[in-house]
């Protein structure tokens, strides 16, 4: 079996709504590789970083990407990037 669908119905503010999981074998897609996983952490520092600012988590989760790069250690400097692949040095 490549997927497995989970159908269920739920009361919210008194209207029925219908939820959908769908769980995926990781050969859909690939196994996650480090580089997921350090992006899984950064996301959840995230998290957790709102709901100790403001008390819960709603959806979607806002954030932008240099800061989520800069929690990665990741250079943030659009700039600065383009210009040392384009020369071919790093750092």
């Amino acid at each position: 079996m490549k997927s497995k669908t989970i159908l269920f119905n739920r009361q919210v503010d008194g209207q029925r709504v219908e939820v959908k999981a769908v769980i995926l074998a990781s050969a859909a897609y690939g196994l996650p590789i480090t580089s997921d996983q350090d992006k899984y952490l950064a996301f959840q520092k995230i998290v957790s970083e709102i709901r100790r600012a403001h008390g819960k988590v709603r959806n979607p989760v806002g954030f932008s990407s240099a800061y989520i790069l800069r929690i990665l250690g990741l250079d943030t400097d659009a700039a600065r990037t383009m210009r040392t692949s384009s020369s071919g040095v790093s750092g």
